[in-house]
Formats: structure tokens, C-alpha cells, sequence
């Protein structure tokens, strides 16, 4: 772990208000669904909590805090049961580096969003109920898009935890009580929202690199080596190929222009193998958005 135990309290305080402003839309009207309020997060909230990150880490320590919007893309072919099964990879991918003099670190992990209703995410029907299978038991998968690689993917190989890669996000709307906590899929369905983790503590231990919070990988800048391991290679590829794309939910939240990957830096001063510190304003580290939407095809226009 990085950072005191009174530095995480600092920094989930600090971020939990930051979703709450997101989720109660205190900078305009409050997101209407789940897409809207991934993609409210991921472009007006995730640049809030890296500012709100900046005065409480930037004297000591230096994170660079990456979001992936990733709803609708990329989606994943796997076997499970002896059936053949489909479904997008997940709606959000968070991405923490943590820089210092011993080197680079690298916590992630990827959420599946779903909205809450009477404290429960509910999981019904064939497509839901295909997302909690790979989430529950990550077996081996394809991207079924060639803008890809189209190795077969296995978890397990690099992680003794494989689980911890993933975890549901629930989202509750609900007037004057609503928040996003993130839940452990291998908790019975119906899940209780109120079993999982605030977001806004999530991304602070994220940071931190605590145990159970997301899973290690290789901090990559920039296109992956075949050499990575695949949980490792899968971070680095949604970082370099999803998060160039745009959708019609981040062109309404952001306008034209806006992309799936934002990423945010806080730096010691004088640090200069990070990149620039992050206080007002977000940078961009994906380069320009491709116009050709998604590259399975699917996803970019809800």
C-alpha cells in the first residue's frame, strides 16, 4: 500500500462527495439512467476528484487516475456450462498508476453499471445473467472485434484473485439518497447495494493498491507488447483502443469531440517522468477520436 491510513480517509471524502455531485447532477440535471451516469462520471466527475485528489497527494505522492467508458465495447465470445456465450466486456474500466522513485504501479479494475431499485441490482434475463457468469468465473475469452487482439484471454493465468477484476457498480438514483457502491459479484443475487463498497472509498483504495480492491497489472503507456500477461495486456489494449472512441451518450455529456478514455494527473513537484500535474482542467492521453464508432460495431449509439 502507498499511502496512511488517514491519507485514504482524506481521499475517499473527498472523492465520495465528488460522485454524489455527479449523481444529484449538482452542476446541472442529474443523469436519467445508467449510460448517462457513467458517462457523467467518467467525464465530469473522474477530472472533479483528481482536482479534489491534487492538494491532499500532490506534496508526497504522484497517481495518475485513467477511465475508460467502455459500455457497448468491446464485447467478449466465451464457453461456459458447455454453452457458447456473448457479452460486453464491461461498462467502465478504472485505472490507477502510482509513481515514485522506486518505479511504477498499476491497479485496476473493471465495473459492470447497473441501476438500483428498492436497495437491490437484480440480475434478469439472458444478457444480464451472461455478464454475471463472466464476472462470477472469468473463463477464458475472445474480443470478437478485430480492431483487437484476438488471442484468447485467461485471467487466471496472472492472478491468483481473479475476481477481484471486476465488480458490479450499483447505481442508485433515488431522490436525496443516492450513491454508487460497488459490489462483489460472488455475493448471492438479488445483490444488496447497501453489501458493497461508496465508489468514491473504491477509487481511494484503488489508488492505494490495497488488496482486493481491483487487481495489479503492468503499467503500460501506449499499445501493449504480445509479452504482457493477458489481465495486464486486456488493461493497457481498453486504455490504448477503447478509449479513442467516442459515443453518442459522451458527445451529449461533453460534446463533439468528447472520447471514452480520460485520464488525470497529480505529480510531486519536480517529478518529470509523470505527466503533467492535473488541477482545473483534464488530459487527454488517448490521442484524437477515431469517427468510425465502436469497432464491434454495436453499443455507440445508446
Amino acid at each position: 500500500m502507498h499511502f496512511s491510513s488517514a491519507l485514504v480517509a482524506q481521499l475517499e471524502t473527498a472523492a465520495e462527495a465528488d460522485v454524489k455531485a455527479v449523481l444529484q447532477g449538482c452542476s446541472g440535471p442529474p443523469p436519467s439512467g445508467e449510460v448517462a451516469t457513467l458517462a457523467d462520471l467518467v467525464l465530469n466527475g473522474t477530472p472533479a476528484i483528481a482536482a479534489s485528489w491534487q492538494s491532499i497527494l500532490a506534496p508526497q505522492h504522484s497517481v495518475t487516475f485513467h477511465a475508460v467508458f467502455c459500455h457497448g465495447s468491446p464485447y467478449v465470445d466465451f464457453t461456459y456450462g458447455g454453452t457458447s456465450r456473448a457479452c460486453e466486456l464491461a461498462d467502465l474500466l478504472l485505472v490507477m498508476d502510482y509513481l515514485d522513485s522506486s518505479g511504477s504501479s498499476r491497479q485496476a479494475a473493471l465495473v459492470q453499471a447497473k441501476l438500483v431499485h428498492s436497495g437491490q441490482i437484480a440480475i434478469s434475463g439472458a444478457g444480464p445473467s451472461t455478464q454475471l457468469g463472466l464476472y462470477q468465473n472469468w473463463p477464458s475469452f475472445t474480443f470478437q472485434s478485430a480492431a483487437y487482439s484476438r488471442h484468447s484471454r485467461d485471467f487466471s493465468t496472472a492472478l491468483s484473485a481473479v475476481t477481484d477484476t471486476g465488480r458490479y457498480g450499483g447505481i442508485d438514483l433515488t431522490l436525496r439518497a443516492e450513491e454508487w457502491r460497488q459490489v462483489d459479484p460472488r455475493l448471492g443475487t438479488p445483490f444488496v447495494n447497501a453489501s458493497g463498497v461508496e465508489l468514491g472509498a473504491f477509487l481511494a483504495r484503488l489508488a492505494d493498491g490495497q488488496t482486493g480492491v481491483g487487481a495489479p497489472a503492468t503499467h503500460v503507456i501506449g499499445k501493449p507488447a504480445p509479452t504482457l500477461n493477458d489481465w495486464s495486456f486486456t488493461v493497457a489494449e481498453l486504455l490504448d483502443v477503447t478509449g479513442r472512441l467516442t459515443h453518442v451518450a459522451l458527445t451529449r455529456a461533453g460534446g463533439p469531440g468528447a472520447i471514452r478514455g480520460q485520464s488525470h494527473s497529480i505529480k510531486v513537484s519536480g517529478q518529470q517522468n509523470q505527466p503533467p500535474a492535473m488541477i482545473l482542467t483534464t488530459r487527454i492521453a488517448f490521442g484524437t477520436a477515431l469517427s468510425d464508432g465502436p469497432p464491434d460495431g454495436i453499443g455507440g449509439t445508446g
